[in-house]
């Protein structure tokens, strides 16, 4: 489900705790690499499951980190939102997560509408570069997601309904050509496409799959923005196979990535045989239909394809007993004594400035695993961390 991004004047609270990829010093880089693995995990798909190197089965067991999504559309001084340095890795570290995904902004990366906010694009790649190669040194895997992007000259703030046709293929075809020899990585294309049936028959041509799949022109969330160009997953696809990257790439739904009915009739062509199936799942949206989400969705495609909860969370993160997070976490144990791949970030390792639990009635604010940087959970966290706790 939608999580809305946080206004840049809402944001500035954060920045008196943010501190950039660019300011580690190399001491610091260097230290990182000798207290993290002495070479970084690789990953890929084989057959219907996700292998490291030695071919032993992965099961991704991480965080969402918000990072690089909205700090560079509000502040010229800085990229990322709260500590990227590697006193806030250990402390993720500490909870035993096997991998971080990362939010990007489209035209921070490229340089494009303005973005990043004092025009420092070098800058901002240099400080995403950092952070994943620190992510790295820790013997973490990364899967680096677009969060924010607009079409055309619109500036990039918000989660639009579909990637734009624009500068989604320039984004990849740089993303996957700077990082095609880190085997570790997991690409998501774009973190939720919001094509549903509650805006038909706004796609043209028509079809809800068929534009995920090939692209269409569709409205756009911004406000007064014209109708836009949308690229479908087979274009982005094929954008990162052109660079020669063969990490795997995370195929998302329609309606927020809350619904994959169709994912299997409608897979992108991929010459490397690298895909991997995401859903977003949270208690405003699923609900009560969790477990029918598992059994009717997410089974079936995981007999096919490794599949990852690339966010889960709750509203009333700080409060109560979680009994969200512990039934969803349930089920994905579940799956797996089925022999069924199924990995999950919970979102989101952020904490600070307008980040909060509750949320608002959408997930607003959050939710959020963290009360501080140093790795106090809140009661989901809590739920989240003892459950890694039990893992091997």
């Amino acid at each position: 489900m939608r999580r809305f991004v946080l206004p840049g004047a809402a944001l500035a609270a954060a920045a008196a705790v943010a501190a950039t990829a660019a300011s580690i010093a190399p001491g610091q880089g260097a230290a990182g690499a000798r207290r993290g693995a002495a070479t970084p995990p690789t990953i890929r798909v084989q057959g219907r499951r996700l292998v490291d190197g030695a071919g032993r089965a992965v099961q991704l067991r991480g965080v969402n980190r918000a990072a690089f999504e909205s700090r560079c559309t509000y502040d010229a001084g800085g990229f990322a939102d709260g500590p990227v340095d590697q006193a806030s890795v250990a402390a993720m570290k500490r909870w035993r997560i096997n991998a971080v995904r990362v939010t990007l902004n489209e035209d921070c990366w490229l340089g494009v509408n303005g973005l990043p906010v004092g025009g420092d694009a070098a800058g901002y790649r240099d400080a995403v570069r950092a952070y994943v190669s620190l992510l790295r040194r820790n013997g973490l895997y990364v899967m680096p997601v677009v969060e924010v992007f607009g079409p055309d000259t619109q500036r990039s703030t918000q989660i639009d309904y579909l990637p734009d046709r624009s500068h989604i293929l320039d984004f990849w075809r740089s993303f996957a050509a700077a990082f095609k020899s880190d085997r570790g990585l997991i690409f998501d294309p774009v973190t939720e496409v919001a094509i549903a049936d509650w805006n038909d028959p706004h796609p043209d041509p028509p079809g809800q799959w068929a534009c995920w799949l090939h692209g269409c022109t569709v409205d756009s969330v911004y406000e007064g923005a014209p109708r836009f160009a949308s690229a479908g997953v087979q274009a982005i696809v094929d954008a990162i196979r052109q660079t020669g990257a063969k990490q795997p790439i995370v195929l998302g739904g329609i309606d927020y990535n809350a619904d994959l009915t169709q994912l299997l009739t409608h897979l992108p062509t991929d010459p490397a045989h690298q895909l991997v199936a995401s859903f977003h799942v949270y208690d405003f949206v699923q609900g009560k239909d969790v477990d029918a989400t598992f059994g009717d969705q997410l089974e079936p495609i995981a007999k096919r394809l490794p599949v990852v909860l690339g966010e889960l969370g709750e509203r009333r993160c700080d409060s109560g007993s979680a009994a969200y997070t512990k039934r969803v976490l349930g089920l994905i144990d579940a799956q797996q004594r089925k022999s069924n791949s199924v990995g999950v970030f919970e979102w989101a390792w952020n904490a600070g400035g307008d980040w909060r639990c509750p949320t608002g009635q959408y997930g607003e604010g959050g939710p959020l695993l963290i009360r501080g940087y140093d790795g106090t959970p809140t009661v989901m966290g809590r739920v989240y961390r003892t459950w890694l706790a039990a893992k091997r």
